[in-house]
């Protein structure tokens, strides 16, 4: 299968809301074939196992029910096959996901350009501040959504998920750390 093909179908699968996962082999042993380095397999619950390269669709079978624990994980990573027909070969295992939310904690002038590529990434935009003058739709028009609040009360009553990427600039790296450290561990991302 081509590899367009294969986005296109992970990208079909995302829309339609099946859990699925883009695993591409990082590495091998030298034993395996380095030429696969690079290919990658779609692995979708209910559907069949779709892969860019001859080699990796005969060891799919074992490919596959190593996988499967890791679905629903919702974390990307590096995992290393272990099994009989498989072992040596490094994958990153990538889960697809329909939308990816980018927040931005603090307004000010680092967070402008950040809102910007965001949108260009097609990320669902969100801005936190907790001044009137720099958390408002005026100053930040390619944001999705705008909150004026207090950041630690925000991030109490947010629910997070690994499609959540966080961005922390407050102003004078004031409220950074405490912000870090009421995220860390919620699963985001980034």
């Amino acid at each position: 299968m081509e590899l367009r093909q294969l986005f296109k179908k992970a990208s079909e699968l995302a829309d339609s809301g099946d859990e699925a996962v883009i695993c591409t082999v990082t590495d091998t042993n030298g034993e395996i074939n380095r030429e696969i380095v690079g290919e990658k397999v779609l692995l979708a619950d209910g559907h069949a196992p779709l892969a860019t390269s001859n080699y990796l669709e005969v060891i799919i079978r074992e490919l596959t029910q190593t996988l499967d624990e890791l679905l629903g994980s919702g974390e990307a990573q590096l995992i290393e096959l272990k099994t009989r027909e498989a072992e040596g070969i490094e994958l990153f295992y990538d889960p697809v996901s329909t939308e990816e939310r980018l927040v931005v904690f603090g307004g000010g002038h680092i967070a402008l350009p950040l809102t910007k590529i965001g949108t260009l990434l097609d990320f669902a935009v969100t801005v936190v501040d907790d001044r009137e003058g720099f958390a408002n739709r005026e100053r930040f028009p390619h944001a999705d959504q705008v909150f004026c609040r207090d950041f630690q009360e925000f991030v109490e009553n947010l629910t997070v998920g690994p499609g959540d990427y966080f961005i922390i600039v407050t102003r004078g790296h004031q409220y950074d750390y405490e912000l870090a450290r009421g995220l860390a561990g919620k699963g985001a991302g980034y």
